[in-house]
């Protein structure tokens, strides 16, 4: 039997100094051993409070009742959740346990018997332990699907155009290789960019924004700010006309805009359908989208100005990760950073843990999570392969077949590979990052993931996994390498030669999907995605901060950069780690909201391997 690391000063293994004056954060250190079942069976022991605590804040206190207030917004859409034996606060608990129960026949037989040990360890039911597993899976899979059916119903920006003489100015504002030509000023349809979509516009213009509903746009809803000038119904500046039942013609004549500049300007609109159950009575708001253009004076294409949307309190980072080696670092050596943010919801922080696994086959390995799940979001094995996952929003998942084959009788439920079966089976069997790069292609995500991954020989890689619904030759992943460009000759993830960055959105995968299921167009990410924007934003400075500090990135500078206010989010964050694998070490912050506000604490994996438990 191994012991926990518990709360305090740990010594030998954790090399971090204590800090008497200032109360410890909540996670757990354990080292478990042998088969598969007796690994879970020491995890379940030694965790037994702390896995019960963590089911009943998490799904039976939170999750649960908010996925319960979900249900008439989706049994609306797919009609077998009108069922009665969802009625009563039933919906919720039923979904995450048939979701589970598909996933179940995905998951490698070794991983249901850690399960099963943990299950009988802490005293609990095994289809809890199975939920517990599997709701992150779960939770996404439905946040994927009811984010999407409520953005095909809210308001859309479908024309864009800029009054100010952009048809006889001289330039080649669209960057198509052509000046003044009769449409130069009119996005149509307008369409997502991760760049600016006009440059060289002058001090003063007049914007017109179309946007469409099938049941109405209300002008009342309507926000357009333009920098840092906030515009609504009402204002002078504002015109707005309904030109039918169904579309909106916004125009906005903003104060003057500065020269040689990037102007972002953002909208905002809501439908004139109010949604009543759950309470209160509310509009569906569509997506705030983020609309970039240069002004007169910025010399550049348009495709060459990036578009970082603008700071808002509401739209914080999502997970994001860096890898640097050779002339990035300070002796060039690999350094790899991670930060995950996605669900805390007050409770995940208090049941972080940090489980070494000393396999009876497979390489040892370390992985940050929580307690009762046998997975974690990153980790590093023996060999010094080291993982980090970012979920990344696409329809191009198990769930668009469902849908394909059974309409609007389909069920939400998760299947294939779950997240964290795939680091799992990366860390235990492979040792470079080409080994674990084959070995991910052959798993069909169950949702769409970045993957970062970096091992002691320096190679680099980002892996983009969608299910591949549309049989795309890629086969669904896409692998990045540090310097490799994007077809309009642009870094695709690297400010330099030697390091990779990674957000929430596809960088190499932009067209993941773009199909039609029963009447409703299935858009690529950028198109629909919450985390869409809000990625592109922490992309861009996580990418700043790595130019700042090329040629002398260690742990230190690392950890620095992860705490960076920017790039944190102080509501969702889970797990942080900055790893080393040419040194074995890994050095984590777990426990606290956010989780890189807890001090950093050393990991040498190879002594947690050879010393076993900790005091």
């Amino acid at each position: 039997m191994q012991t926990a690391g518990r709360l305090g000063c740990l010594s030998l293994l954790l090399l971090a100094a204590c800090q008497a004056a200032e109360p410890p954060p909540y996670w757990e250190l354990l080292v478990v051993r042998g088969t598969p079942y007796e690994r879970g069976l020491q995890h379940g022991e030694a965790f037994t409070s702390k896995i019960h605590s963590l089911y009943t804040q998490l799904l039976t206190n939170s999750l649960i009742p908010s996925m319960n207030r979900d249900r008439p917004d989706i049994a609306a859409i797919l009609l077998r959740y009108q069922d009665r034996r969802y009625d009563g606060g039933e919906f919720a608990r039923r979904l995450l346990l048939e979701s589970a129960e598909s996933l179940l026949p995905f998951i490698p037989p070794a991983y249901v018997e850690e399960m099963h040990g943990i299950a009988d360890g802490a005293g609990m039911p095994f289809e809890d332990i199975l939920i517990l597993n599997t709701f992150v899976d779960t939770v996404l899979s439905v946040r994927t699907v009811q984010h999407f059916l409520w953005r095909h119903h809210a308001p859309k920006l479908t024309r864009v155009r800029v009054e100010g003489g952009l048809e006889q100015d001289g330039l080649d504002n669209d960057g198509d290789g052509t000046a003044d030509e009769a449409d130069e000023a009119t996005l149509e349809p307008y369409d997502p960019s991760d760049h600016a979509l006009l440059v060289g516009l002058p001090e003063a213009v007049q914007l017109e924004l179309l946007l469409e509903d099938p049941d109405g746009v209300d002008p009342a809803t309507v926000r357009v700010q333009v920098g840092e000038r906030l515009y609504a119904a009402g204002d002078p500046a504002v015109g707005v006309v309904e030109l039918d039942a169904t579309r909106l013609q916004v125009t906005v004549s903003p104060a003057p805009l500065p020269e040689a500049s990037i102007v972002v300007v953002q909208v905002q609109a809501g439908d004139r359908s109010l949604v009543t159950d759950p309470p209160p009575a509310h509009a569906r708001f569509m997506r705030d989208q983020f609309l970039a253009f240069a002004t007169v004076g910025l010399d550049a294409r348009p495709v060459d100005l990036p578009n970082r949307a603008r700071d808002d309190d509401r739209f914080p980072p999502p997970a994001l990760a860096f890898a640097a080696r050779g002339t990035a670092t300070a002796g060039g050596q690999v350094v790899v950073g991670h930060h995950f943010a996605l669900l805390d919801a007050g409770v995940a922080h208090k049941h972080a843990a940090a489980l070494v696994h000393v396999p009876d086959q497979g390489r040892a390995h370390v992985t940050f999570g929580l307690t009762g799940v046998i997975w974690g979001t990153s980790g590093m094995n023996d060999a010094g392969l080291t993982w980090a996952a970012n979920m990344s929003d696409t329809l191009d998942n198990p769930q668009l077949e469902e849908f394909r084959a059974f309409a609007i009788a389909a069920q939400l439920k998760a299947s294939d590979t779950m997240l964290g079966i795939l680091g799992r089976e990366v860390l235990t069997w492979a040792e470079t990052t080409p080994e674990a790069v084959a070995h991910l292609r052959t798993m069909p995500p169950s949702l769409g993931w970045n993957f970062l991954l970096a091992d002691r020989a320096r190679e680099l890689a980002i892996l983009e996994l969608d299910a591949n619904g549309d049989a795309q030759p890629h086969g669904g992943a896409l692998t990045i390498t540090p310097g490799d460009l994007d077809g309009a000759g642009r870094p695709l993830a690297s400010v330099g030669p030697d390091d990779l960055r990674v957000a929430g959105h596809y960088q190499l995968n932009r067209d993941d999907i773009d199909t039609e299921v029963f009447g409703m167009q299935v858009p690529p990410q950028r198109r629909w995605s919450g985390f869409w924007h809000r990625s592109l934003r922490a992309f861009g400075l996580l990418g700043d901060a790595l130019a700042d500090r090329y040629g002398r990135l260690d742990a230190d500078e690392a950890v620095a950069l992860l705490r960076l206010p920017a790039l944190v989010d102080r509501r969702d964050s889970m797990n942080a780690a900055v790893f080393l694998p040419e040194q074995g070490v890994v050095r984590f912050a777990l426990g606290r909201v956010p989780a890189t506000d807890a001090p950093f604490v050393t990991l040498d994996l190879a002594a947690a391997v050879d010393g076993g438990g900790t005091p």
